[in-house]
C-alpha cells in the first residue's frame, strides 16, 4: 500500500465527508461512513463493519468516518 496515497485520499474524503455532513443527518447519525474517492461507499452501524466492507477494496484505500456533527477524524482504516 501506498502511505502517501492512503493520506492524500483520508484528506479528500475528510474534506467531502464535512462539505456534506448535512446531507446525512439526522438519518445517518452515529452510524459509519465508508468513502473512497470522496463518495460514501455506505452508512454502517459499526467501524468494524465499515472496516470489513472496506477490506473487499484489496488495496486499502478508503477512509471510515463517523456520522456526528462534532468534528472527529478517525483517520484510515486499513489491512496494510
Amino acid at each position: 500500500m501506498n502511505i502517501r496515497r492512503l493520506a492524500e485520499e483520508v484528506d479528500r474524503n475528510y474534506d467531502y465527508f464535512q462539505r456534506h455532513m448535512s446531507e446525512f443527518l439526522p438519518a445517518e447519525y452515529g452510524r459509519y461512513a465508508l468513502l473512497r474517492a470522496e463518495q460514501v461507499v455506505g452508512f454502517f452501524e459499526s467501524a468494524d463493519a465499515a472496516e470489513e466492507r472496506g477490506e473487499r477494496f484489496g488495496d486499502g484505500i478508503y477512509s471510515i468516518q463517523l456520522v456526528d456533527p462534532a468534528p472527529i477524524n478517525l483517520g484510515a482504516f486499513s489491512n496494510g
